[in-house]
């Protein structure tokens, strides 16, 4: 793991301001830092690094003059090795090695200038790097002077002319995102009050697919403003944490092979005895069991099976280019090609099923842009601190996770019956089809329902014919239901209960 720093101090000769960077990089541990506007070079700084608790780190800045240099670079040489490639007055590109690991990361301090037409060099460079580091992980953090968005400021103009599109169109062009990160929302302020204060999120911390992959836990952490008008950034290049039991997921690519009809009935037709709703979860178990054995078989690794397909087509186009009229070669050419553009297409259902990305049809190989989205889709989405009610920021992800059991606990109760002293709470409200208790005996003896209010006329079933799609709520995650003749016999157990959900489909629910 290592440890990054950015931060615009607005100047570093002045004793406070050194102290407060001091402090920041002890206290963070960090490994490399960009201080931008220091207003003084790396030579300089080589003086006062001692004092500041840098003994032994080596600098660079990007600036010939040292009163006009806006962007320095130290870093602590017993942890990393730092190449500067390229600088300019808006930028210092690195290419880091972390001597521990041997991973390479690279690096591009940013200041942005003031006006956006003299930005447009800024934005002109970052797109332009976007294709030399697309498969090498790529950080650009830094004071951007620019907002993505009107959500990223408050007070001052409201207006949004045509040049602030610029930044936005920049990264989406450079291929970046913003890391996920905690603490300050605005990283600017003009230190003033009333219809005159102004604040806003200038500073930035953007990485690409690759940075995603390689540290899936990468976020940063934006300070409170101590000594400067912007907030210091710390981003943690964490690796994902220890691996846990990942829960079942139903994938649609497996209702379009041949055999897994043949896999849900053979489950499906099993005797079990007990009242209906027993028979239905217990055969729901059975079948999840079952279909994660049928895709550890058939479609785990799914990209590595392509692979390995797309190398034995090769070799088999290879050997029938060496013997063209051999029926055997052309045969097994055949199966080869079939296999390998069959595994393709499960490839691309499977992260467009991940990334939850539903606009965009099948077909043209966007593999590559569901991967990334579900890279930074799983990025956002991953808690990488929590507060707890006495102030205290748990970051362990044990932690986290049990603070979350414990908070759930307390906020629903134990379950337990016995609580003296509490009152009663109806909530017979809540429910809007009530059924009586003759209803309820008739649903756990197995009697026809069919004469119920609100009863459905007919089940939905659990497995899919292909296009029929049906919604499991407000994250509009999707699933493929079924609605075929070949399965009818789901629908005798549905049918004895599922009019005690409505609006809810049970059966998929359950997987």
């Amino acid at each position: 793991m290592s440890m990054i720093g950015c931060w615009n101090v607005w100047g570093l000769n002045s004793l406070r301001k050194q102290k407060a960077v001091q402090e920041w990089a002890r206290k963070d541990n960090l490994d490399i830092l960009g201080i931008i506007e220091p207003r003084l070079g790396s030579n300089k700084f080589s003086e006062i690094s001692a004092r500041m608790g840098l003994q032994g780190w080596l600098s660079a800045d990007n600036g010939v003059d040292p009163n006009k240099c806006r962007i320095l670079v130290t870093w602590n040489p017993a942890k990393l090795m730092v190449q500067i490639l390229d600088h300019a007055p808006q930028w210092m590109v690195c290419e880091t090695t972390l001597l521990a690991t041997n991973k390479k990361l690279l690096i591009t301090f940013i200041h942005g200038f003031n006006t956006p037409a003299e930005r447009i060099q800024l934005w002109d460079h970052l797109v332009g790097r976007c294709s030399v580091n697309t498969l090498v992980p790529w950080l650009a953090i830094g004071d951007f002077n620019a907002i993505l968005s009107g959500e990223d400021r408050v007070g001052g103009s409201q207006s949004w002319p045509q040049h602030m599109e610029d930044f936005p169109v920049c990264i989406q062009q450079a291929g970046l995102s913003s890391l996920p990160y905690t603490g300050m929302r605005f990283t600017w302020s003009n230190g003033q009050t009333g219809a005159n204060g102004i604040q806003k999120k200038l500073d930035w911390a953007l990485a690409n697919s690759a940075l995603l992959q390689a540290w899936p836990a990468a976020h940063a952490n934006f300070l409170p403003r101590l000594v400067s008008d912007h907030s210091p950034m710390t981003i943690k290049m964490a690796q994902e944490s220890k691996a846990r039991n990942k829960p079942f997921r139903f994938l649609n690519l497996w209702t379009d092979r041949e055999d897994f009809l043949d896999k849900v009935n053979g489950v499906w037709n099993q005797p079990v005895h007990g009242n209906p709703l027993y028979q239905f979860t217990t055969k729901i178990k059975l079948m999840r069991s079952t279909l994660r054995r049928y895709h550890n078989q058939t479609s785990s690794h799914i990209s590595s099976r392509v692979a390995d397909a797309k190398r034995k087509w090769i070799k088999g186009q290879t050997e029938l280019d060496a013997r063209p009229r051999d029926p055997q070669l052309q045969a097994q050419e055949r199966i080869l090609a079939e296999n390998y553009n069959r595994l393709c297409k499960e490839e691309e259902g499977f992260f467009k099923q991940r990334s939850r990305i539903q606009w965009l049809e099948l077909g043209d190989r966007n593999t590559s842009f569901f991967h990334k989205s579900l890279l930074h889709r799983r990025s956002r989405n991953k808690i990488h601190s929590l507060s707890t009610p006495d102030g205290t920021v748990l970051h362990d992800q044990d932690l986290i996770h049990q603070h979350a059991i414990n908070y759930y606990q307390a906020l629903l109760g134990s379950g337990s019956s016995n609580r003296s002293g509490e009152e009663e709470v109806d909530i017979s409200g809540m429910f809007h089809n009530q059924i009586t208790e003759d209803e309820q005996n008739s649903m756990f003896t197995g009697k026809n329902l069919g004469g119920l209010p609100n009863s459905p006329p007919r089940p939905i079933y659990l497995l899919a014919s292909a296009g029929n799609r049906i919604g499991l709520g407000s994250d509009h995650r999707t699933i493929k239901i079924a609605g075929n003749e070949e399965i009818a016999s789901l629908g005798k157990e549905v049918d004895k209960f599922l009019f005690l959900f409505p609006n809810r489909q049970i059966a998929v629910c359950y997987l």
